[in-house]
Formats: C-alpha cells, structure tokens, sequence
C-alpha cells in the first residue's frame, strides 16, 4: 500500500500534460493483457476491430459500421496507413476481418468484419465494459464531465485530419496584418454516460 501511495504523489507532482500519455500506456499495456489472455491480439489490433465494427460513431471518424476502406479506418484509428497494414494482416489471419474488392469500382478494396470478427468486437465490448467499471464506478458524475471536456479538447487538440500529421506553421501576418487570436470554440457538450 505504502508504494502505490508514493506512486500518487508522484504522479500528482507531474505536469498534468506528463500524465495523458501515462494513462494512455498503462490502460493499454493493462488491457493488452485483456485481450492478449483471450486470443492474442494486441490493445492495438482490438482498437482498430472495434473501430471497424462501431463505425457509426463511435470512434472520431464516423462511418459505416463493420466496413471500412483502408484509407477510412486509419482516419478513424488516427494512425497512418502503413501502420495500418500489418494490424489488418493480423486481423485478417485471425478469421476477424476479410477484404473485399467493391463491386462497381474494382479499385477500391473494403475490410469488412467477418461473422467472428463481429463476435469478437462484441466481446471485447464486454471486456471493456468489465475493465473500466472499477474506475468509472468511482467516478463522480461532475468529474467524469471535466475528464471527458479536457481529453477532448487534448485529442482535438492534437488531432489533423490529414493524416494526423502536425499541420505546418503558418508565417506570422506580413504588412502589420494582425494575426487571428481568436479562441477555439469549445466542442460540443456530451452528456457523460458510465459505460465504456
């Protein structure tokens, strides 16, 4: 007890930007273990299954849920495509995802959740629900809102749309031009909800 009550206070003498990435690793290094007992798969490759199957908003990209272009779920994973490759090569050979060449534009290749896949995606719904709730159980209403208001506005933050790369500067106003400090508007209210 005495050394994860050290552990607190060091962590609460961090700089609050230390501990998004901190909180990040240790629910997926946690969770990966989750998933891993089960069939193997990583934390990573059950986000990207579980972004397939619930793209009708459930992730940053909307989208049609269980199918998905290859250039769509790397949007909706925000990681790039070629990152992308060797998941959905996993996905693949475990029997959870299958490609599919469109049937009137024979350039374009789907990845579409086969019938394990979707069983799958189901469970690890479960698992999360499960491996969340002793801390979202603890989680007072009013706290959960401030936590999901600021990790917004840090993945929004932080977030491009073009591939999720770092936009480029823009060059400071030339000719005395004044530069726009205009504030970004805050996103859009969610009532919190105490399901993973």
């Amino acid at each position: 007890m005495e050394e994860k009550d050290d552990l607190r206070r060091l962590l609460e003498a961090m700089p609050l930007m230390r501990l998004v990435p901190l909180a990040g690793h240790a629910v997926g290094l946690r969770f990966g273990r989750t998933l891993g007992g089960r069939d193997g798969l990583t934390s990573g490759s059950g986000a990207v299954l579980v972004a397939l199957g619930f793209g009708g908003g459930r992730g940053l990209e909307l989208g049609i849920a269980g199918r998905a272009t290859h250039a769509d779920l790397a949007r909706r994973c925000m990681i790039t495509p070629a990152t992308l490759t060797g998941v959905v090569n996993t996905l693949v050979k475990a029997g959870y995802v299958r490609r599919e060449r469109d049937e009137t534009d024979r350039r374009v290749v789907w990845l579409v959740l086969t019938e394990a896949g979707w069983e799958r995606v189901h469970q690890i719904g479960g698992d999360l629900r499960e491996f969340a709730a002793p801390v979202l159980d603890a989680l007072p209403r009013d706290e959960e809102l401030v936590v999901r208001r600021f990790l917004t506005r840090v993945i929004l933050h932080y977030s491009h749309p073009e591939g999720w790369e770092c936009p480029p500067r823009e060059a400071a106003p030339a000719d005395g031009a004044e530069a726009d400090t205009t504030e970004p508007r805050d996103p859009p209210t969610i009532e919190p909800k105490h399901a993973a």
